[in-house]
């Protein structure tokens, strides 16, 4: 789907003349061995997820249009999947289960907040110069650990972390630049602390001092 879909898209939007927004993934830059990737880093995809979308960036690259390419950082946010990590934590920690980490816990992200991906997504939409591949990520490298620690923070609750068998096709360390698109005038506005408050439906208290 991902591959014959994406060539479909990509052809009509050829055919009327129509720029497309191509959404990949930073899980491209996989364990590439570079610790902080921008847009000229090696590729090294450990999943097939992160390989279709691959896939998917050498047919828009190859269109003669001027497409983007927009990698995507691991991103969360209210009603967010079940299964992205920033939502089992919360639940956990919220019901008072222990929390299960893959590993050591040590692998990072760059966990970008919805509402930052939305507004990065409008000002690549606008400006219709932009072309080729951007990050679109916050530059905070959080570890899965530091993450457990912030949802029980944001649910109020300290519960067990218990470590589990490594998942298969792990990427130890997710560091991004967004530079790139930085310089078109976007920066992220949530911190990883009031987006997970968010995800439950509440706001962080301000000191109004």
């Amino acid at each position: 789907i991902n591959i014959d879909g994406t060539r479909v898209v990509l052809d009509c939007c050829d055919l009327l003349g129509v720029r497309m927004l191509y959404a990949s993934t930073c899980c491209a830059y996989g364990n590439n061995g570079v610790s902080v990737n921008n847009e000229e880093s090696p590729v090294a995809p450990t999943e097939v997820y992160a390989l279709t979308k691959l896939i998917g960036e050498e047919f828009v690259l190859a269109s003669p249009a001027q497409h983007s390419i927009l990698r995507l950082a691991t991103f969360y946010g209210p009603q967010m999947r079940s299964s992205l990590a920033t939502s089992i934590f919360l639940e956990a920690a919220k019901r008072g289960e222990p929390i299960h980490v893959h590993g050591s816990g040590e692998q990072t992200r760059c966990f970008t907040y919805v509402g930052d991906v939305v507004s990065a997504i409008r000002l690549i939409m606008d400006n219709r110069e932009v072309s080729g591949i951007i990050n679109v990520s916050d530059d905070r490298e959080c570890s899965v650990l530091e993450l457990a620690e912030i949802a029980m923070e944001v649910a109020g609750r300290t519960v067990p972390v218990v470590h589990i068998d490594n998942r298969e096709g792990q990427i130890e360390r997710s560091r991004i630049d967004n530079s790139k698109l930085r310089a078109l005038g976007w920066e992220p506005k949530t911190t990883l602390e009031e987006g997970l408050l968010r995800s439950l439906g509440l706001t962080l208290e301000v000191d109004p001092a």
